[in-house]
């Protein structure tokens, strides 16, 4: 980040600290005269309480920031700068508590924030991909589960046309069943009528009944007796 512009790099400080949530105080009065006071809360923040995975890879380095002076706090954090973070700051921590160098303290804290940004977000993606990263199809839980999706795909498939077939015969056997009442009924009303028909031409009752086929085992191509 090029030097002679404090204006806009204020505005890059402040446009990252947006996007890590920072919601302290910036005293940008004093980081214009370059007051390490007005620093130490966005460090502070950046390598702290901002995430755990940086917090993480904080501790994991053997360093701890918390409950230090000012003084001490900037000296582990620039051991931080260099060991943890990579990044080569043109001050020391001895020039940084001193007034003034507002624009390169501007610079190196800008530098912080984005490193801090990134590592989080690299971390959240690891976590995710871990989470999401599928078993290994050499694993025996795998095999297990490939053996029985297989099995019950080859069950499915060898009962499905017996299925059907079962089905079908349901089906028949239903059609059957239902047209038997309606037989039953058509013979029932035709005989009823050849009834009222012979008593209208003289014929006794037995003699009809004599001639009167048993209703439900006549056949569907039949046709009603007929009075003599």
């Amino acid at each position: 980040m090029a030097t002679g512009d404090i204006r806009n790099n204020l505005e890059r400080l402040k446009r990252e600290l947006v996007q890590i949530r920072f919601q302290g105080d910036l005293d940008v009065v004093g980081m214009r005269l370059g007051d390490p006071a007005a620093f130490l809360p966005v460090l502070h923040y950046c390598m702290v309480k901002f995430s755990r995975h940086v917090a993480s890879d904080i501790a994991a380095g053997g360093l701890e920031l918390q409950g230090k002076s000012d003084a001490r706090f900037l000296e582990t954090a620039f051991k931080v700068f260099r060991d943890v973070f990579g990044l080569k700051p043109v001050l020391s921590a001895a020039q940084f508590l001193e007034q003034g160098y507002s624009e390169r303290k501007v610079i190196l804290v800008t530098d912080v924030v984005k490193h801090c940004k990134r590592q989080h977000q690299s971390a959240v993606r690891r976590q995710r991909l871990a989470a999401a990263k599928p078993i290994r199809d050499g694993s025996p839980k795998s095999q297990k589960e490939n053996a029985q999706a297989k099995a019950n795909a080859a069950s499915t498939k060898g009962h499905l046309p017996g299925d059907k077939a079962a089905a079908k015969d349901a089906r028949a056997s239903q059609s059957r069943g239902s047209s038997l009442p309606l037989l039953n009924a058509i013979m029932l009303l035709s005989t009823v009528q050849q009834l009222q028909h012979c008593r209208q031409k003289g014929h006794s009752s037995s003699t009809f009944q004599q001639q009167q086929p048993t209703p439900t085992k006549l056949p569907a191509s039949s046709s009603p007796t007929k009075c003599a």
